[in-house]
C-alpha cells in the first residue's frame, strides 16, 4: 500500500449511492482503510455526492492539496480525468483500480452466472455516464 512507504493525507469521497442506503461510502472506505493500518488522523471523509461530477465539486471545496494522487475504479478515469484536464488549481496522476477483467472460463451453455450479470451492469452503467460526459459541458 502507497501509505506504508510514505504515510500522508487520504481524501475518501463518496455520498450514499448504494443500493441499500443509509450509509456513505466515504465512510465505509475510511473505515476499510483504518482496518488496513491508516491512520485515522491521516484520512479525510469527504461524504457528499452520488455521481463524479458531485464529488468533484466538494472535493474541490474540500482540498487545498495541490498535488493528488487519485485512486478509483478504471471505469471511473475517463469521467474524473475530463473534469481534471480543465482545473489548473492541482496536478493529479490517477491510479486506476478494479478493471472487471474477466476470468478465463470455458464457454458454458445455461443461466448466465451472477459475476457476468453484475459485470454486464456495470459496463452498462459505464457507457451511459461517458455517453451523459460527451453530452454534458463539464
Amino acid at each position: 500500500m502507497m501509505y506504508k512507504h510514505k504515510p500522508t493525507n487520504i481524501l475518501v469521497t463518496g455520498g450514499d449511492f448504494s443500493t441499500q442506503g443509509g450509509f456513505f461510502y466515504a465512510d465505509r472506505a475510511k473505515e476499510f482503510l483504518v482496518q488496513l493500518g491508516v491512520d485515522e488522523n491521516d484520512i479525510v471523509s469527504i461524504p457528499i455526492g452520488t455521481n463524479t461530477l458531485e464529488e468533484y465539486i466538494s472535493l474541490k471545496k474540500s482540498v487545498s492539496a495541490k498535488k493528488l494522487a487519485v485512486v478509483s475504479s478504471a471505469s471511473h478515469g475517463p469521467r474524473l480525468s475530463k473534469l481534471l484536464e480543465h482545473d489548473k488549481s492541482f496536478t493529479y496522476i490517477f491510479i486506476p483500480v478494479e478493471h472487471l477483467n474477466a476470468a478465463e472460463s470455458p464457454i458454458s451453455f445455461g443461466l448466465p452466472k451472477l459475476a457476468s450479470i453484475e459485470k454486464s451492469r456495470r459496463a452498462i452503467y459505464t457507457y451511459f455516464a461517458n455517453i451523459e460526459l460527451w453530452f454534458s459541458d463539464y
